[in-house]
């Protein structure tokens, strides 16, 4: 719930920052064209970030029952092999965690790209 509350907060403050900052940024590069450039740009992203926000409050909820209705489908081999994934995953959790410094990495190498 959480992060359906965050995702929509980051598409509303996202798309309404953008139409400032946008033209800024793109001005500060290349002058008056990059000001109409970002201008543009921040006037679609105005509309388009909290539109794909609220389309997301009704997509992550239908994901997770989704793969609810699919994980219960399962034939017995398909089970073993997710519970056997489910398994690894736990062993390489506990067998090598994450430093703080690799998660932040991770994190932020994740950010630039969105």
């Amino acid at each position: 719930m959480i992060c359906l509350v965050q995702s929509l907060y980051t598409g509303f403050a996202d798309g309404l920052t953008g139409f400032v900052t946008k033209p800024y940024r793109e001005a500060k590069t290349d002058g008056a064209a990059g000001f109409a450039k970002g201008f543009a740009k921040g006037s679609v992203e105005l509309f388009s970030k909290p539109g794909a926000a609220m389309f997301g409050l009704m997509a992550y909820p239908a994901m997770g029952i989704y793969k609810s209705i699919k994980k219960g489908n399962l034939n017995p081999t398909e089970r073993k092999i997710v519970e056997a994934q489910i398994e690894l995953g736990d062993y390489m959790l506990q067998s090598f965690p994450a430093s703080p410094a690799e998660i932040e990495m991770v994190l932020s190498r994740f950010n630039t790209l969105s």
